[in-house]
């Protein structure tokens, strides 16, 4: 199977921290999402984190950073409940793409968007139907829009003439 992994994260220590993450099926309707509590309370964070995390918030993704249902230690198990070892992924950006890469860290394939010459999802959402998931404004970037968005542009532009 292929799927499009798309996510959105806060800063903590120069290192991504996933706060939002979102597994779309290419070949099929599959879809499923998941935000993540902080992995420590805003007080904890340097100035630096906190001022980086204010501008994502607010000019980015728009999620609190309280929000979230599970820990982020459950991450891995979200990934591989879903993903098998055979199942080729797919993400925008090559920073996305080494983070997949080190989590699965099986043989899967992950495979860089921008590699196959796919456009931002600013720039053809429109030309896909999707939808926000709840916790967004329609002007902020939201993992579930963008794997949506990602996917039915690949169904068009990389599998037109594949059979399903």
């Amino acid at each position: 199977m292929r799927f499009v992994i798309e996510f959105q994260c806060y800063k903590v220590q120069d290192n991504p921290v996933i706060k939002e993450i979102s597994i779309c099926g290419v070949d099929s309707n599959f879809l499923k999402n998941i935000i993540f509590k902080p992995p420590c309370s805003w007080y904890q964070l340097n100035q630096k984190d906190i001022r980086t995390n204010r501008y994502l918030y607010h000019n980015i993704h728009n999620l609190h950073w309280n929000q979230g249902t599970l820990p982020i230690s459950y991450l891995k198990e979200f990934l591989f409940t879903y993903i098998e070892t055979d199942d080729i992924v797919y993400t925008k950006g090559l920073e996305k793409q080494l983070i997949l890469e080190e989590l699965l860290q099986t043989p899967n394939v992950v495979v860089n968007l921008e590699d196959l010459h796919c456009p931002k999802a600013k720039d053809i959402k429109d030309m896909f139907p999707h939808h926000n998931c709840s916790f967004h404004h329609k002007d902020f970037e939201c993992a579930v829009k963008n794997s949506k968005i990602f996917a039915s542009w690949m169904k068009i532009n990389c599998f037109r003439y594949e059979e399903y």
